[in-house]
């Protein structure tokens, strides 16, 4: 059953979290009163400014949820949503975009269009500034009014960064030759290298990709990739460890194996990428007596371990802890700024999130606090404390395969764990009208794939699988 927000928080009801439908606006967690403490500030301002910085899941979920919290007419804000990609991206889904699975207006809808039935204001633009003194942000437009710089005033600001990638520059000939996979621009660069590659391949080559990183980025690519170029590809998987997925959950990793092995992926356990040339990587194989240097021959090399905290942050005169984080206190305020500023998701230091961080559950759940505490400050409501709450893993494995474990104990595995994280997905999508488009689109699929299967039979197998390309 929905557990929506009541008016009156800050007495005896536990924190509780369910999935509610925002009056129609966003399907998310909603979040009811815990505490018998009153953090009351000031009195309620007038007609506030609100400024969102980043558009990932925090951000765009900060910015749909404060559209629908309980202001009066004379306290309701203007909200700004900053980023400097025109596109929202839904990064989850990243794999199956890059193997031409999904669509890319499916998974990274463009803001103009996803907030087109918001109040909410989008500025295409990159931060430059953030004026603490004159509650301002900064920048330059980018897009159709690139140059343009824009300064924005705030009541409230809430940053949502995020993270980037781990610093190629690092290891000798990564910066120059591998292919980091962390944004939409590097799933769509992948998704031409592999296009290009096959254009180029003659009958029997063999296309030699190699991933650095068994985490959840690089178990699920590496499994996507090797089903998606069969018997035409080769992927090896470089883990420094004696396991993949050290964050991950032990059904997840064994279900993981097992779908690494059965479509043809190696593991070079104990191993560390120590350079990367124009044509092989030099992998170094740590054992018991002795260090072995070997060198693989490769046409991608994709870098997904590793990542760090939007290097913007370092410019905002903000505490931050030894990783880069921006440092919160309970209430996800930045320390030595209550009340004003805010900050969530990869790029922020928080507590309660029990050793959780990197994921969008982590930061969809911290934007429903942030969107109540900075409604509560501008109101002279109650604050509450964020409490984070684990509800699972879920990881694609192939077109018709995944993984996924939730709190409660359920483990699925195969194509019912496959349509349960795609149903899951479409559900946190973050409009109902992006969502319902979602939805219709990925129901014709399959008819669509019946036309496709009719269309092969009559113009013969081979002949498509040389025309085909990975999204097109």
């Amino acid at each position: 059953m929905p557990i929506r927000v009541f008016k009156n928080p800050g007495f005896t009801t536990p924190i509780r979290l369910g999935i509610s439908s925002y009056s129609g606006r966003q399907a998310g967690i909603s979040i009811g009163p815990f505490s018998r403490q009153r953090y009351t500030t000031t009195k309620a301002v007038l007609r506030p400014n609100i400024a969102v910085v980043g558009g990932g899941h925090g951000g765009i979920s900060v910015a749909l949820r404060l559209v629908t919290m309980p202001w009066t007419r004379l306290t309701k804000p203007k909200i700004t949503l900053i980023d400097k990609s025109p596109r929202f991206c839904f990064l989850p889904m990243l794999y199956e975009l890059a193997l031409g699975q999904v669509e890319q207006w499916e998974i990274a809808p463009k803001f103009e269009d996803l907030l087109q039935d918001t109040t909410i204001d989008f500025i295409h633009g990159e931060v430059q500034k953030l004026d603490l003194e004159g509650n301002s942000v900064e920048g330059i437009r980018l897009g159709g009014n690139h140059g343009n710089d824009f300064r924005l005033p705030f009541d409230r600001v809430v940053l949502a960064l995020g993270s980037q990638p781990f610093n190629l520059s690092s290891v000798p000939g990564a910066d120059e030759f591998a292919m980091p996979f962390h944004t939409l621009s590097n799933a769509n660069s992948l998704k031409l290298k592999l296009n290009e590659l096959r254009a180029k391949k003659r009958k029997g080559d063999v296309i030699n990709v190699i991933v650095v990183g068994a985490g959840f980025s690089g178990v699920e690519l590496s499994s996507c990739l090797a089903e998606g170029l069969g018997s035409a590809g080769s992927v090896l998987l470089v883990e420094p460890s004696d396991k993949i997925l050290a964050r991950g959950t032990g059904f997840n990793r064994i279900t993981s194996e097992r779908a690494l092995i059965t479509s043809g992926v190696f593991v070079e356990y104990h191993s560390r990428v120590s350079r990367i040339t124009e044509r092989s990587v030099e992998i170094l194989k740590e054992t018991e007596n002795d260090n072995e240097d070997r060198d693989y021959p490769y046409d991608i090399v994709i870098w997904t371990a590793g990542s760090a905290p939007n290097s913007l942050q370092s410019k905002f005169g903000l505490p931050t802890d030894s990783r880069g984080r921006i440092v919160t206190d309970s209430m996800l305020q930045v320390e030595g700024h209550p009340d004003h500023v805010y900050a969530l998701g990869d790029g922020a230091s928080t507590p309660s999130s029990d050793g959780y961080y990197g994921t969008a559950q982590v930061a969809v759940q911290q934007a429903e606090y942030v969107a109540w505490n900075a409604w509560a400050s501008l109101t002279d409501n109650p604050k509450l404390r964020y409490n984070y709450t684990h509800l699972g893993e879920m990881m694609v494995l192939g077109s018709a395969n995944a993984s996924v474990t939730t709190t409660p104990g359920v483990e699925l595995d195969g194509r019912l764990a496959w349509a349960t994280r795609r149903l899951a997905y479409l559900a946190r999508m973050p409009t109902d009208n992006h969502r319902a488009k979602v939805a219709a689109s990925w129901a014709a699929h399959p008819l669509l794939t019946r036309m496709e299967n009719v269309v092969k039979s009559n113009v013969g197998a081979d002949t498509f699988r040389s025309e085909s390309t990975f999204g097109s």
